[in-house]
């Protein structure tokens, strides 16, 4: 049986400044300050810094490789449970951890944190960094309280990647998933209802102060998945190996196509790139324990693949021409 991510993290105790309704609130209150330093590393070499990087969340630890040769170049360690990352115009990557609740921020090919920012609002899950003004966007899964997973999640908008942070939360969302800006700025998040429902979908649109619902026109059929503008079209994937990519028309989004990936049981996470004059998917499987790269949107059998244990986030930063 196949589950959300949300169902593999463990409860922590700090509660929750929550917003009423739909409306952005403050959230002043952070988490403890975690142990220095940040993340203990490998450093990464010159020649493969200079190249595009391929990095992959997995547990207390984030591996680097050449995305040209699909070979390790350095490992970031001393996390406690690393997960979704992000990465911004200057294709710096930040990365979240759930446990010590907190983003770090890493220049690309970098071996220590640059920047960290406490996550307030509970246990952090993925992120997304806005094109046009650099505000990144800090998914919380959900927010812990006197029981486990009882209080509800949201995301975390930090202006220009400062805090304090500005929590949003969406009708119909109860855990929330991943996040992805459009060109324009417009946020989209995923996430579901309540344990075992379908994916729901969410929009910050460019300015507001409203996280609104989006209705799908199609079930997707595994809650969890990705979250990402293709260039065209919002990309989401299901959990179960497909991403579906929507046009978005007011409240609603409509399916246009679906690109089926092969010898994948539960991508967490995807990342689409142009590699030359086409483009690729990458995407972490965490019950075949791999990450693999497909053509997109052809999608089908798998270019190469990794082995890594129980992988999670996946971003390729691009690295100096």
């Amino acid at each position: 049986m196949i589950f959300p991510r949300w169902l593999f993290v463990f409860a922590v105790t700090a509660p929750l400044v929550s917003a009423s309704g739909c409306e952005a609130t403050s959230t002043p209150q952070s988490p403890a300050v975690p142990p220095q330093p940040f993340a203990r590393h490998a450093v990464v070499s010159p020649n493969a810094a200079r190249g595009d990087l391929l990095y992959v969340s997995a547990g207390t630890a984030v591996n680097v490789y050449s995305w040209r040769s699909f070979t390790q170049v350095a490992t970031l360690t001393g996390f406690s449970s690393a997960d979704g990352m992000c990465v911004d115009g200057a294709q710096n990557v930040w990365i979240v951890d759930g446990q010590l609740r907190y983003a770090f921020e890493y220049a690309h090919g970098g071996s220590t944190a640059i920047k960290s920012l406490a996550v307030p609002g509970g246990w952090p899950d993925a992120c997304a960094v806005d094109p046009t003004t650099g505000n990144l966007a800090v998914v919380v899964a959900y927010a812990p309280g006197s029981r486990f997973h009882d209080k509800k999640g949201g995301v975390e908008i930090y202006p220009g990647a400062s805090a304090p942070p500005t929590e949003y939360q969406a009708r119909g969302i109860f855990f929330y998933d991943q996040a992805g800006y459009d060109a324009s700025g417009d946020l989209f998040v995923n996430g579901v209802q309540s344990a075992g429902k379908v994916t729901r979908l969410a929009e910050l649109p460019a300015g507001s102060t409203i996280l609104e619902p989006i209705k799908l026109n199609v079930t997707l059929p595994v809650p969890s998945g990705g979250v990402q503008w293709d260039g065209k079209y919002l990309a989401l994937g299901d959990g179960g190996g497909t991403i579906y990519r929507f046009v978005v028309s007011g409240r609603n989004a409509t399916k246009v196509g679906a690109t089926m990936l092969a010898h994948v049981a539960h991508p967490f996470a995807f990342f689409i790139a142009k590699l030359g004059n086409a483009r690729v998917v990458v995407a972490a499987d965490q019950n075949d324990l791999d990450v693999s790269e497909w053509r997109y949107p052809a999608g089908g059998q798998p270019l190469r693949s990794i082995s890594i244990n129980y992988p999670g986030g996946v971003v390729i930063s691009r690295g100096r021409k």
